[in-house]
């Protein structure tokens, strides 16, 4: 059902709090294990021990460690009983869901809980990218169903089991060097195909696939017939709702290309669209229809409408209230209710689902074929009233109504040098739309 944006109040249900509202690791660790420590002997009590959370190996350094610890990762189990994070700090952390049975009657909740990790590891290196398998959920019967890819600069892309016994060491790595010169290329991006494969893009629009069982690529796709220059990295795959199979995916870049994948054809991407606004795709959507290519920029203050049918053609552009920096932010599309991205002040800004499945183009209006349109959202709602950005929006993937995001303060910004008065943190809400 379409909830009636005119007259649905959002609500915040759970959150982090001011758990990460710092720019002190040292500090946000202890609180975190502050909290959860005190949850753990409430519970003991009902009989229940909640899993060992693991420690990062910097606790215990004398480094200060003064950085903020921003969410760049967010994604929802596949049945949406929790949420997985990749955190700044090298985090994993996976949060249990609040059950509430009863979303219509949200505005009788007098507090917002406070959202724990479940399960929390670490890494001792920073994370590129990661990827999370497309059906994990904690009470799948099949282990390897519960998947992390994580890559990472000078290692090979490893390979994690997300479960209540999570620990820091992989269970799985994939080779990515290089063989002319034995160095290690970046995966800047990743993303499961399905349960057996994996993709990675790297540099020189490059891109890999892996069966997860096996080391080494079993296929390798490259851009050909343009300039490599040192943006032409694969920043990101499409994301589509359905997660269903598909013989073709769409890769974009850091020099604004996008190409296209087809397992079936040659090994070489097939070049579909460029643009010279903007500084590189960060996020592309794929239409409910996959006619479609939502695509987001850095520094860009709107969204490119690609039709996948006709090759460097913008169907339209969604105008954004603001413009895009360096920090990335990520959207998302649901066939319920449309497409959803947050902005630099704390809002989020809402094309409907009427208007996205047709890449946003209203059938009343005559235009023709070369012709593009410029839209501005449908709905501008204030969710954070301390202004922080929200970096990024997840859709509960089987309830439209509630909805995950992560957000910050800039933190290239000097205005946010103060430790202790950085946001940074995850929020539930319901009925955003």
């Amino acid at each position: 059902m379409i909830l009636n944006v005119e007259s649905t109040k959002s609500k915040e249900i759970a959150s982090t709090k001011s758990t990460f509202h710092s720019k002190n690791l040292k500090r946000i660790w202890n609180i975190e294990n502050g909290l959860c420590h005190s949850r753990n002997e409430k519970y003991k009590k009902l009989n229940y021990t909640f899993p060992e959370l693991r420690d990062s190996k910097f606790a215990t350094d004398d480094t200060a460690l003064l950085k903020a610890n921003i969410c760049q990762d967010l994604y929802w189990s596949n049945d949406g009983s929790s949420i997985i994070t990749v955190n700044d700090d090298y985090g994993i952390r996976e949060y249990l869901v609040p059950n509430f049975d009863e979303l219509d009657n949200i505005d009788n909740l007098n507090e917002r809980d406070q959202l724990l990790p479940f399960t929390r590891f670490f890494r001792s290196q920073s994370i590129i990218s990661s990827a999370l398998n497309k059906r994990h959920s904690l009470y799948n019967e099949e282990s390897n169903l519960n998947i992390l890819a994580i890559g990472s600069r000078n290692l090979p892309i490893q390979l994690y089991q997300l479960s209540d016994k999570s620990c820091e060491s992989p269970i799985f790595t994939y080779n990515t060097t290089n063989v002319m010169n034995e160095a290690f290329e970046v995966p800047f991006s990743l993303d499961f195909v399905n349960d057996q494969y994996l993709l990675s893009g790297t540099i020189r629009n490059k891109v890999c696939l892996y069966n997860i069982s096996r080391k080494y690529p079993v296929s390798q796709w490259y851009g050909t017939g343009n300039k490599i220059t040192s943006k032409s990295i694969v920043s990101c795959f499409d994301e589509s709702f359905s997660n269903k199979e598909n013989m073709v995916k769409y890769c974009g870049t850091y020099n604004n290309k996008l190409f296209r994948i087809d397992f079936r054809g040659k090994k070489e991407l097939k070049y579909i669209f460029s643009t010279q606004h903007g500084n590189g795709f960060s996020q592309i959507l794929l239409s409910i229809n996959e006619q479609y290519i939502y695509a987001i920029k850095r520094s860009s203050d709107c969204i490119d409408v690609i039709d996948v049918r006709k090759s460097d053609h913008v169907a339209s552009q969604l105008q954004l209230p603001f413009t895009m920096d360096l920090q990335k932010y990520k959207g998302y599309l649901s066939p319920t209710n449309g497409l959803t991205i947050g902005t630099d002040n704390g809002h989020a800004v809402n094309w409907s689902s009427a208007l996205t499945e047709f890449g946003g183009q209203p059938r009343t209006r005559l235009f023709t074929c070369n012709e593009s349109i410029q839209i501005n959202s449908e709905t501008n709602k204030e969710l954070l009233s301390f202004g922080a950005r929200i970096n990024i929006i997840k859709e509960c993937p089987v309830d439209s109504n509630l909805t995950a995001i992560s957000y910050s303060d800039d933190k290239f910004s000097a205005d946010t040098n103060d430790s202790l008065s950085f946001h940074s943190g995850i929020s539930l809400y319901a009925n955003i739309i």
